[in-house]
Order: structure tokens, then sequence, then C-alpha cells
């Protein structure tokens, strides 16, 4: 006869806010909603939103060149993406957004008019960026991969009163890579700083900036140059990641 089995869990309190607006679990949401959390990001080593579409369930990713992906959901374009929940319209370049910016990354399948005012059938895509906290910390990771892929991201909180009333964030992420097929590369640096302050128990001020260079060198325009790859998929890129935190 088999012994009892005992099985504890804890209560799932995770809120859907960029289907709504209204603070929701993700089960009370009355929407299909996915989410890629900052654990899930640096585990897979994923350094862009496109990196984190790719990886998000439901996403069919196509392709205008390398550098100008387009994602689909329920078999329409995907063009409301959000910022802190609120709209930005560059929609060939949000996917370029560096991930070292993002605390979170929500997709919220099929129309979305109740949030967002428009009734696009596809998905919204809400990147939520990091904000400070009342906490000295850190985080360093360096990552290397083939074909010369080499990336620096560092992330600083740091409180600038004893009770963390005024605090302050930066990120940096420097990175530099060659593809798989010849006279390609691309550097990217990113840079984030936030400056907040809690003017009362229910009133915050904050400052920030952000910025994001992407210089890519002979880049194409279409894929599959090689007819190969299209039949077997393009090669893997390999990559090695050292992290500390403090």
């Amino acid at each position: 006869m088999l012994g009892s089995v005992r099985v504890s869990a804890t209560r799932d309190m995770t809120t859907g806010t960029a289907s709504t607006g209204l603070p929701l679990t993700a089960r009370e949401t009355p929407q299909s909603l996915s989410t890629m959390d900052r654990q899930t990001i640096e585990e897979r080593s994923l350094t862009s939103v496109d990196g984190v579409l790719r990886h998000t369930m439901g996403v069919m990713v196509g392709l205008y060149d390398p550098q100008r992906p387009v994602y689909y959901v329920r078999g329409f374009r995907v063009q409301d993406f959000q910022m802190d929940g609120l709209p930005v319209y560059s929609d060939d370049t949000n996917q370029q957004f560096d991930s070292a910016f993002l605390e979170r990354v929500d997709t919220v399948r099929g129309a979305n008019g109740i949030r967002t005012g428009v009734g696009v059938p596809s998905a919204t895509v809400n990147m939520i960026r990091k904000r400070p906290g009342k906490t000295l910390g850190g985080r360093v990771a360096a990552t290397v991969g083939r074909w010369d892929f080499y990336r620096l991201e560092a992330d600083l909180n740091a409180p600038l009163t004893a009770d963390g009333s005024v605090r302050s964030r930066f990120v940096v992420a420097p990175q530099k890579e060659h593809t798989f097929y010849n006279r390609n590369k691309k550097e990217k640096f990113s840079f984030m700083g936030i400056v907040e302050a809690d003017l009362g128990s229910a009133t915050t001020v904050s400052l920030g900036y952000q910025r994001q260079n992407n210089d890519p060198t002979a880049p194409i325009w279409g894929y599959w140059a090689n007819l190969s790859y299209a039949n077997y998929g393009e090669p893997r890129m390999m990559k090695l990641t050292f992290r500390a935190k403090f």
C-alpha cells in the first residue's frame, strides 16, 4: 500500500493589468494572457522584445528581413504595442527594444478594446519597464556566444535617502555580434536611468531617460539567401551567460 502524499503550494498573485487596467489576477482576466517575467527573460537569455515574443505562446513570427520581424496572433498582424500601458506607434521597431529595460512583457491575445479603445483582433503587447526600489541592490551579467556575440548588462538600484522615499535605478547594456552570414554585424548600446520620489502616501513623481542605439552593418532585404536554411531552419545561436547579484 502506498503511503500518503502531501502537496503544498502558494497562491499565484500575479496581476494581469495589461488586459483591463483592473487589479485582476491572470486567472480572473477574461482573456488569453501570457506574461514573460524577469526571471524567465534572464534564464532564457532573451536580449530583446523580439526574443521575448518568439518565446510567447500563440505568436507566429514572420520576417521582412533580419532587422524587421513581424508578428501574427490568431491570423492577424500585431500592431498594438504599449510601454507601461501607454501606446507606442512605431510597430516596426518595438521588437528591437532591449529586454534589459523590462520587468516583464504581457501579451493579451484577442481584441483589447476595454483597455486600449481599439478592437484589434490579434493581440496587445505591453512592455513593463523596471522601477526603482527602496533597497540597495544590483545585477551584472556577461554573455558570450557563437559568431562573436558579446554582451554586458548592469542593473543598479540605489536609494538616495535613508528611508528610500527618493530612489534611483540605472540600466546599461552594450552588445556586439556577427551573424551566420558574411559581412553582417550588429552593435547595440542601451541605457536607462530613473529617479523616483514619494511626495505622499498616494503620490509618486518619476523622472527618467531611456536611449538605445542600434547600428547594424550590411543588413539585407529579405531572408534565407541559402535555400538549405529555409528547409532546415536558421543555424542555432549558442550562448553562455555569467551572472552576479548583490
